[in-house]
Parts: C-alpha cells; structure tokens; sequence
C-alpha cells in the first residue's frame, strides 16, 4: 500500500514537470514568432501606405475587369477615388466657332472656378491638390498628376479618358454636356458687360413674320425687305426692326444690333441659323464663340381686322376722282395713291416723304388703308383699296360702293 501511494505521487510530479516543460516550451515558441514577425513588417510608414495602395490598385483593377459580369453586372465604372472627385468636378460645354464653325469645349473646374478653351484633339493637363476639407483641381499648362483626352461626342454627352495620379491606367467616362446660356457660361468664362446687354437684347425680341406691305407695294428699292422675317429689338422705350434671311449676320453696336457690314468687327454676333416654322439664332461672343441658340416663335396678329364698312361711311364721288366719306368722326377727301394711317384713334394722310419713311421704318405705327382706285362694276362705282394691320402680317383687298355726292351749299373746308 505504502509503495503505491509512493508510485502516485511519482506520478503526480512527472505530470507537473511535464505541464511546466510544456509552458516553458510555448513561450520561447511565441517569443521567437514575435520576433520574426516584427522584423518581416519592419517598413516605415510610407512604404507601408504604397503597398497597400499597390494592393488596393489591384484589387480594384481585378474588380474592374468583372464588371458588367454575373454578380457586378450592376455595378458603376471602376474609377479610382480621385477619378471620382475628378468627374464631379468637371463642367463641359460645347463651344461652335463662328469663323471656321469648328467645334471646341468650354471646361469648367467647379472647386476652382476656372475655365478653359479646348478642341477634340487637345490633351488637357489638370492638377489635383489637397485642400481640407476636399480636393481642388486646377487647370496646368504642363503634364501634370492628373490629365483629360476627349474621344467624341454623342447625344448630347462626351466621352472623355480620365487618367489620375492614384490609377496607371486611363478610364472612360461619358459626362452630359451642360445647356449653354450666358448665365452657366459666364461662371467659368469672362463675358464683357457691354456683351450681357446685347444678349438681354436678343432675348427681349419678337419675331414677326414677312411684310406684306412690302411685298405688295415696294419697289426694286426695296428688295432688300421682300420675302424676308422680322426681328423685333426693344432698347428702353425704343423698338426697331431688322428684315433678316438665313445665314444674315447682326453685329451689336453702339447700343443696337444692325447688319453686319464689311470687316470683322470686335462686338457680339447673331447667325441667323433656320426660318421654317420658327426663326433660329447663334449668339457669338466677342471672342467669336458661340454662348447659346435662341428660337423664336412668329407672332401673332394683336386683333382682327376692323370692318372697313363701319370705317369708311357716306361714300361720295366728287369728281371723276375723288372721293369724299367719313372715317370715323373726320370728313376726308380721298384720291387714288392716298395713304391713311390711324394714329392715337384718327386718322390721318401721310403726305411728306419724312412721313413715309417714319412709318415704313416703323416709328409711326396704326391700321392703314392704301387708296388704289375707283373701279366700275357695271352700273356701280366703288372704292378700291387694301386695309393692313400695324405691323402689316395682315392684309384685306376692300370694294366699297360710291354714291354721287348732292350739291349743297353747306359749309365746312374738307381735309
């Protein structure tokens, strides 16, 4: 008995000894890891950070490659984070020059504020610093960190290359190109006071279609009007008119848009685009770049025609000529050629050339009738004319019967 209580407690020693080698054994293995595991991740702090963004590269690039396939086939474009920032960024207009009708790109930098000019061809040179809280870009003349290459443009959007400094590789991106007015232009590019003026102009215009006055009765002297639309430009209290075709060119110029004449001149431009149901403009700036197109819708006639019947009353013939009636409350004698323009509600001849020219010029506005002549019907004799609107899109061929005048003795000088 007492030697197998003896041989227990051998044993019981044995398993403690055991246990304690085991311990000893495990801390010298974990103290020799440590060691070897320090000395592997000895790299300094930048060292560090370009490995993981060489292990975060690649990765990404695997990620892109399965893009569009199986499980990614929802994702967006594998595009780095400065290439993100950087397309955010990015403000793009088309830019038509109207000397060559070459297309540019006006590009816009939203963090910067800053705007270039560049064509399809041209590589743009960007430069990407960090400024807390965010990223600002800014436009180099130099290779830089980050660059743009333009592919082509469809639908209304550009594709484009995108190369940053955090990806070796160019990525393709497509960007909406933005809606042209002076207003979004004029955050990335410069456009003179004088230029917002005429553009203000341009946008306060009316467009009325062709003459009809013109056609009808203008000499070769005024084949320049014929068959040609209206533009309307209102300046203060001041509204004048310009007869235009297409391709016309209308300079802005010392405070009025005129037609352009011999020479390029240094002032803000109007191409008179298309004519068919609407008129379309190109508006230039002094630089010779197209900001915006305006289209215009012709007007139409304030009113109807008035009865000529309820104008024209007591019709009489006075001699083999002549002819006298009341137009309104006035007592008028009315020859063949007369013209009647209704001014302030009465009615008056136009008799000087200076007249003429006032109302032609459309500085004297009214309802006018042209006398052209008695014609006989049979037995009747009547009164021949055409009756025009204020701005002359409206036209009616009137026939009105004469009586003969009763010779009286009553006083009263006729006009």
């Amino acid at each position: 008995m007492i030697i197998a209580a003896r041989v227990r407690f051998d044993f019981d020693q044995f398993l403690l000894f055991a246990c304690s080698v085991s311990w000893i054994a495990t801390g010298i293995f974990f103290l020799l890891f440590l060691k070897w595991f320090s000395s592997d991740v000895s790299l300094n702090e930048e060292e560090y950070l370009t490995a993981k963004t060489a292990q975060n590269r690649s990765n990404m690039q695997k990620t892109y490659h399965l893009i569009g396939k199986g499980p990614m086939a929802l994702k967006g474009q594998g595009l780095t984070p400065v290439q993100v920032l950087l397309q955010r960024d990015l403000v793009i207009f088309t830019k038509k020059n109207y000397e060559n009708q070459s297309k540019s790109y006006l590009v816009g930098l939203k963090t910067s504020g800053q705007g270039k000019f560049y064509s399809l061809e041209e590589m743009v040179h960007i430069t990407a610093t960090r400024e807390e809280p965010s990223t600002k870009f800014s436009f180099s003349e130099a290779p830089s960190n980050c660059r743009i290459q333009f592919l082509n443009e469809k639908n209304g959007q550009i594709s484009l290359n995108l190369q940053t400094f955090d990806s070796e590789r160019m990525e393709m991106v497509q960007i909406p190109l933005q809606p042209s007015s002076v207003e979004n232009i004029g955050r990335y590019h410069k456009i003179l006071d004088a230029d917002r003026e005429a553009y203000h102009v341009l946008r306060s215009a009316k467009c009325w279609g062709v003459d009809i006055l013109m056609n009808k009765y203008g000499g070769t002297s005024f084949d320049h009007a014929k068959k040609k639309m209206r533009l309307e430009f209102f300046e203060k209290d001041v509204a004048y008119l310009l007869f235009v075709k297409e391709n016309d060119i209308l300079i802005y110029e010392s405070g009025r848009w005129k037609h352009q004449t011999i020479g390029r001149e240094k002032n803000p431009l109007v191409r008179i685009k298309t004519i068919n149901s609407h008129l379309e403009i190109e508006a230039f700036d002094s630089s010779g770049f197209c900001l915006f197109e305006l289209k215009y819708l012709f007007q139409k006639p304030s009113k109807t025609l008035a009865n000529p019947q309820q104008i024209f009353r007591s019709l009489k013939l006075r001699n083999h000529s002549q002819v006298s009636c009341f137009l309104g409350k006035q007592r008028m004698v009315l020859k063949p050629g007369d013209w009647i323009l209704k001014s302030k509600n009465f009615w008056k001849k136009i008799k000087s050339g200076q007249e003429l020219d006032q109302y032609l010029s459309y500085f004297s506005r009214g309802d006018l009738f042209i006398f052209d002549g008695l014609e006989k019907r049979g037995n009747q004799l009547f009164l021949t004319g055409h009756f025009f609107d204020e701005m002359r899109t409206q036209c009616e061929k009137i026939a009105l019967p004469v009586g003969r005048e009763e010779k009286t003795h009553a006083k009263g000088k006729m006009k």
